[in-house]
Order: C-alpha cells, then structure tokens, then sequence
C-alpha cells in the first residue's frame, strides 16, 4: 500500500505543473488511457524503486497533456508493453 500512496502523492505533485487546460480528458477516459493507468499501477506494485515510480506518475501526466498525443511509443518501451 505504501508504494501505491507514493504513486499518488507522485500524481498529485506531477498533475500540479500542468496547465490544467492541456489535459486531454478524451484520453485519460479512452481504453488507451485506462491501460496506461492500470499498467501503471501493476509497474508500481511490483517495484520498489522510488524513481521508477516517480516515473511512472510522470509518465501518465505527461501521456495526457494534447501535444503529447503521439508518445505512445514511449509508453510502449517504458513499459515493455509490444
């Protein structure tokens, strides 16, 4: 659970230096954006790393913001999700 509360404190400090009206909403409620957030939480779980979790939070933030649109590939390699 501790790794989990860390994630989201993570979320909440990487969601607060976006400018709130680049979110795609669209996305993070898309089936794209659901496996993102469930990968996420399964990464975040199985590590014990700080960092890796903290990139994770970085990673999902910065996968909704609207000139990200294209950084699935990024995803996809973090993630080891081909």
């Amino acid at each position: 659970m501790r790794r989990i509360q860390k994630l989201i404190q993570l979320l909440k400090e990487e969601i607060a230096l976006v400018d709130q009206t680049k979110i795609d909403k669209l996305y993070l409620e898309s089936e794209e954006g659901y496996d993102l957030f469930r990968k996420m939480f399964i990464t975040t779980l199985e590590t014990m790393n700080e960092n890796k979790i903290q990139l994770y939070a970085r990673i999902l933030v910065r996968s909704a913001i609207l000139e990200n649109a294209n950084s699935d590939i990024i995803q996809k390699i973090l993630f080891h999700y081909y």
